[in-house]
């Protein structure tokens, strides 16, 4: 794994809040499944990780964290930066 993968991974997950969430502040959900699917890579915990640790250097990332589902994401809005 190279750390550019990390960081498409992360810059698609940053988008897709940006483009499909409608509640500012809260946080989105982006299932491993789609992840998965999109990049074809099992996401183990050290894969885990590496893509917390690229997304949550975003300055548009307020937190990240994951659930058993996947990786629940809190952007900042206009207004908290």
């Amino acid at each position: 794994m190279n750390k550019n993968l990390f960081e498409e991974i992360s810059n698609y997950i940053v988008k897709t809040v940006q483009e499909e969430s409608t509640l500012e502040g809260f946080p989105y959900t982006i299932s491993y499944a789609v992840i998965q699917e999109r990049f074809g890579k099992e996401i183990d915990e050290y894969i885990n990780d590496k893509i917390i640790e690229a997304t949550s250097k975003k300055e548009e990332v307020a937190d990240i964290f994951t659930d058993t589902d996947g990786f629940d994401i809190t952007l900042y809005n206009d207004n908290n930066k």
